[in-house]
């Protein structure tokens, strides 16, 4: 629906592809995710936290959510047409600095805060 109405009007938008299945994730990968991360161009702080093996994110004052791996990098909440890309770290078991959020057809990247 979302691809419809944004074609309608003229609206960039990606079409999810649901041949990609999910894929579970080992705790040690997933807690490279977990910390608090910041946006200049979206006034929403995202946290995200790892409870009993699943990585969930929190909006600013939003209820948490939690996310499926379909990747190390990629995570999505199909109910609200979410996908996180985290940015590869430089180097290995550090944890993610920057990810891109993207929802409705628009692109937002966040930067971890200290």
């Amino acid at each position: 629906m979302i691809a419809a109405l944004s074609a309608a009007y003229g609206v960039e938008f990606t079409i999810q592809d649901f041949s990609q299945q999910p894929v579970e994730q080992k705790t040690d990968i997933l807690q490279l995710a977990v910390g608090d991360y910041a946006s200049e161009s979206l006034p929403l702080d995202i946290a995200f936290t790892l409870i009993d093996d699943q990585l969930y994110a929190q909006a600013t004052g939003q209820n948490q959510f939690p996310l499926t791996s379909y990747s190390a990098i990629e995570y999505r909440f199909d109910s609200a047409g979410i996908t996180i890309i985290f940015e590869q770290p430089q180097t290995a078991n550090s944890p993610y600095q920057h990810f891109t959020l993207h929802q409705s057809g628009r692109k937002y990247n966040y930067h971890r805060k200290n």
